[in-house]
């Protein structure tokens, strides 16, 4: 497509900063200057929502493909869950997430700060302080991303759409990596999840010192702290320090204001750095954090009930099989390459068809399917993407005690090849034969195991 010639400074500085820095798969969900960007980068078509758009991401990043998702910000309220989840488990090639952060209430009929996510489970942002900044934290985004092992998040206010400056563009970088097919990563990951984020965000927090730099004009006795495209009005008489990166760096702050009489904070949004600052550099708010007993004393257990279908597709060797939480997900067989989150595997499995990753599967519940795929199938059909989707229907919500579900998987689109077996009557071999020929006619087809 064609690329708007009406576009901002800033806007093109962070769009040549991902595409110099190997894009080459993007998805967007519109608002706020979000779909700008989207388009900037070479792409049109949006998905339906947020969670579908960052699973399409997701899936790209697991076929070896660097990819963007563009969201404004109430938008990673929608995709909070394939977020969280991706920082637990991790990611193969580099994934971005773009969040264009309404402030002044322009074009979002509310205001939200949405830093206060990052206190969840940590993770990295980045908010450029200038347009040359802002390309570069943009090149080099998806090197850090896998690097960290993190999707990265480039956070851009309203002050920074205004921002006007140059920028030097670098040569382009290689988007893709292998295929990633390791299980024991993404399936097994919350074995030990309280380890893995808790050294994650060690590694982010040493990186966040090591790239911040400051200078100090000389004995002045008042300094200022910037956060992104923030400033104060004059600054003359004060000592700057400028941060683009949640966490702060709070050990550069501690030496930084040493010797100051007064201290400014700015910032954009909510009072969220100054809190941090605050915190960070009084003895009396810190508080050392108890002592987890998660997951001390819970023994993981292999699902091993089915066997005849997981024997079956892996007999087939299909390229790549995404599954959905459940209690199949860890099967004895290992069958699954990856696990994100409940309802997102029909999305994942998109990602990975649009990367040109032969004809993979989706395994999933009717609880799982009802609860984040059936709709996920219109996008499915109307970018015509070939794929797999295994359904074990048990009637309900069996790892919870049976509860029957407010809507049917047989109420699913006539256009779509469907086939229903029954487990206890059906051989390996039949089912084996059903898989191959799923794969052989290449279409978007489901199949329906009654349990």
């Amino acid at each position: 497509m064609k690329k708007s010639k009406d576009i901002s400074r800033a806007i093109k500085a962070i769009s040549d900063g991902l595409i110099d820095g190997g894009c080459v798969y993007a998805t967007n969900f519109p608002g706020f200057h979000s779909h700008q960007i989207f388009n900037q980068l070479g792409w049109n078509q949006i998905s339906l929502n947020e969670k579908i758009a960052y699973q399409m991401a997701f899936g790209a990043s697991m076929a070896g493909k660097r990819s963007v998702v563009t969201m404004k910000s109430v938008g990673l309220n929608v995709a909070l869950d394939e977020y969280l989840h991706s920082i637990l488990s991790g990611i193969n090639a580099g994934l971005i997430i773009i969040l264009t952060e309404d402030l002044n209430g322009q074009s979002s009929p509310e205001i939200q700060d949405s830093r206060p996510l990052i206190d969840m489970y940590g993770g990295l942002w980045l908010e450029p302080i200038s347009i040359k900044n802002a390309y570069e934290l943009a090149y080099n985004s998806f090197d850090i991303s896998e690097k960290l092992d993190i999707p990265v998040v480039i956070r851009l206010t309203n002050s920074f759409f205004k921002s006007t400056g140059k920028y030097s563009r670098k040569k382009k970088k290689n988007g893709k990596k292998l295929l990633e097919t390791r299980r024991d990563k993404y399936i097994s990951y919350w074995k030990s999840r309280d380890k893995n984020l808790k050294n994650k965000n060690k590694n982010i927090q040493s990186y966040v010192e090591k790239i911040h730099q400051y200078k100090k004009k000389g004995n002045l006795t008042r300094a200022a702290i910037s956060i992104g495209c923030s400033k104060p009005a004059s600054d003359a008489n004060l000592d700057i320090f400028k941060i683009f990166t949640y966490p702060l760096p709070i050990k550069k702050i501690r030496k930084f204001i040493k010797g100051k009489d007064k201290i400014e904070v700015y910032e954009q949004g909510d009072n969220y750095a100054y809190k941090k600052i605050l915190s960070g550099i009084s003895k009396d708010n810190l508080h050392p954090r108890a002592k987890s007993r998660y997951g001390k004393n819970i023994k993981w257990k292999k699902w091993t009930k089915q066997e005849k279908l997981f024997k079956a597709l892996k007999s087939i060797k299909p390229s790549f099989v995404v599954a959905d939480e459940g209690t199949y997900t860890d099967d004895s067989l290992d069958t699954s390459n990856v696990c994100l989150c409940m309802g997102s595997s029909v999305g994942i499995t998109m990602g990975l068809s649009d990367n040109r990753v032969k004809y993979p599967f989706c395994l999933t519940g009717d609880t799982s399917f009802l609860f984040g795929g059936i709709h996920t199938i219109v996008e499915a059909i109307h970018r015509n993407l070939k794929f797999g989707i295994i359904v074990i229907d048990n009637g309900g919500a069996a790892s919870t005690g049976g509860q029957t579900l407010a809507g049917s998987i047989s109420d699913l689109n006539k256009n779509i090849s469907k086939k229903m077996i029954n487990y206890n009557t059906a051989t390996e071999s039949q089912f084996k034969k059903a898989f191959l020929k799923m794969q052989k006619d290449k279409k978007l087809s489901i199949l329906y195991v009654k349990i």
